[in-house]
């Protein structure tokens, strides 16, 4: 499986926020500046998220957004299945009735597994567990 770009966006988004947040709203174009992406894909993006309560935004001349929850609390599994839908390595991971060579394919245990290795691994991640995102820093995430 291949992570969207809008996932991505959103993760490097959302720890923008956390960081840049003081209290008072932060304008989606500082966040787009910061981050190198266009501010109209980050307002799509946006969109979803504030959709599902992970953000809000106030409109306005100080408009901007804020965190709708505790963003060190939201797991990655999370921020990927609004942007995406289900985390599926194939799809008969998540719909096993679609397939209809489920009752004799060998292969799908080895996707099942898999699938369920990685929706769990994303699970396990927060954003808070992200560190050094603040000072742009890449540092080794231990699971």
């Amino acid at each position: 499986m291949r992570l969207s770009t809008r996932s991505r966006y959103a993760i490097r988004s959302l720890l923008d926020l956390i960081y840049y947040y003081k209290g008072s709203p932060v304008s989606i174009k500082e966040i787009a500046e910061r981050q190198q992406i266009s501010e109209r894909y980050l307002e799509n993006i946006f969109h979803d998220l504030r959709k599902n309560r992970i953000i809000n935004s106030i409109k306005g001349k100080n408009g901007g957004f804020m965190p709708g929850t505790d963003l060190k609390e939201v797991k990655l599994l999370t921020i990927i299945e609004i942007l995406e839908g289900p985390v599926k390595i194939v799809d008969c991971t998540a719909e096993p009735s679609d397939c209809p060579r489920i009752e004799k394919c060998s292969s799908h245990p080895v996707w099942l597994s898999l699938n369920n290795i990685f929706r769990d691994t994303l699970s396990k991640i927060k954003l808070g567990d992200i560190k050094g995102c603040e000072e742009g820093s890449i540092q080794e995430l231990k699971i």
